[in-house]
């Protein structure tokens, strides 16, 4: 019994790092600790006067803007600017009613060259009309 109770106790993975429980309690004074203070929401003048400022945002900003001031912004709104500004060759309209590719045949063609069809599948399939 003794045996399968270390090998359990060797399993664990729950292991603290570090001193703990800390030296001096976390959180006392924070907001929401009291029965009072969880039933209402921290008021924004003190929520805003704990947030720290975002390094990341603090570094861009000393660096300066990542697109030049003549380049401008563009609307997404036009599909064919978008695809001529994301770049590659025009490839024309897609067919409405093919929205993988606007091209059946060539839907078609990968479905030919795929695999055998598993036995389930080849089992559920659509028959025409049973004779009576």
């Amino acid at each position: 019994m003794a045996d399968e109770q270390d090998q359990a106790e060797s399993l664990d993975d729950d292991r603290v790092a570090g001193a703990y429980p800390p030296d001096r309690p976390l959180g006392v004074d924070a907001y929401g600790t009291t029965g009072s203070e969880e039933r209402w929401d921290e008021p924004l003048p003190e929520r805003v006067a704990r947030e720290e400022p975002d390094e990341l945002a603090r570094a861009l900003d000393e660096q300066g803007s990542l697109v030049a001031p003549d380049e401008g912004v563009h609307d997404d709104t036009d599909a064919e600017a978008v695809a001529y500004l994301a770049g590659g060759e025009d490839v024309g309209a897609l067919d409405a009613d093919d929205i993988a590719t606007g091209d059946t045949t060539v839907r078609d063609v990968v479905q030919e060259r795929e695999a055998d069809v598993p036995a389930e599948e080849a089992a559920v399939h659509v028959v025409g009309d049973e004779p009576t």
